[in-house]
């Protein structure tokens, strides 16, 4: 059975929220912000039943064996880096930012890596979505990376390391790296720290150049660990459902009403706590 809502005899003005002025100040006030998009990865392994003893997809397939979905990702896959997701169609746009905070909780045991969260306002034609990525290309941190020195001259860090200009008692100085230092094989401290321009440079794109240190005998080896503090540009992932529901009906110099998609929010979280890559 239909049960047909009654209209009020009489309706009071309408005052109707106007989205060219959102548009506008997200335009004057956003954040040039590199948007990347992400979806699933289709390298799904398959595995035998209960009774089966291979993974199917993974390890070969056995005859006879029954498979199944075990939504698991492979580690080894070379897109989604075995995490399951992936990011596609990178675009700069220009989006709100807002909460970039942490509040710490009284007796919480703080580390070097803390949670920090943002809220991220983006124009209705740029919908995101979970897992969707945001770098900051206007922002800088300071990040700590450890990584393996491997065969080649270049290091790539999980960031690029982007230079900052600092207004220094000396002058205009642009300071991309920090610190670094190295171990051995074993992980003994080698003493001395490495130097940039120096024992290593940093190229264009973000990656450490060991020429110069090779070529004096002191940059990492082969197998040596080395770390790093550089600057980089922040990025976050999306954590949440972004809140689509703020979308509205407009009635202004119309006599019809209009259905209207409004700005989108959502909360985003820095992509090395979130551990997406």
């Amino acid at each position: 059975m239909d049960f047909p809502s009654r209209q009020p005899n009489k309706l009071r003005p309408r005052v109707d929220f106007d989205p060219e002025k959102f548009r506008k100040f997200i335009f004057l006030r956003g954040m040039n912000i590199k948007w990347s998009q992400a979806a699933r990865c289709p390298c799904i392994r398959l595995s035998t039943d209960v009774s089966g003893t291979t993974e199917l997809g993974y390890s070969g397939l056995i005859a006879g064996a029954a498979a199944f979905n075990t939504a698991e990702a492979r580690p080894d896959c070379t897109l989604c880096k075995g995490n399951g997701w992936f990011q596609h169609s990178t675009q700069q746009i220009k989006a709100l930012v807002a909460g970039a905070k942490i509040t710490p909780q009284p007796q919480q045991t703080l580390g070097d890596i803390m949670r920090g969260d943002l809220s991220i306002t983006t124009l209705p034609e740029h919908l995101p979505s979970m897992y969707d990525q945001f770098e900051l290309i206007d922002s800088t941190i300071v990040f700590h990376d450890t990584a393996l020195r491997g065969a080649t001259t270049l290091s790539t860090m999980r960031y690029p390391i982007i230079s900052r200009a600092l207004d220094l008692s000396d002058g205009p100085t642009a300071v991309s790296v920090l610190q670094c230092r190295k171990a051995d094989t074993s992980g003994e401290i080698v003493a001395g720290e490495l130097v940039k321009d120096t024992d290593f440079t940093v190229t264009s794109a973000g990656k450490i150049d060991w020429t110069i240190g090779d070529t004096a005998s002191t940059a990492p080896t082969e197998g040596q660990h080395f770390s790093v503090s550089y600057y980089c540009h922040p990025r976050y992932v999306v954590i949440d459902i972004p809140n689509v529901f703020r979308d509205t009906f407009v009635k202004k110099k119309s006599a019809t009403e209009t259905f209207q998609a409004l700005p989108v929010q959502c909360s985003a979280r820095l992509d090395f706590i979130e551990g997406t890559q």
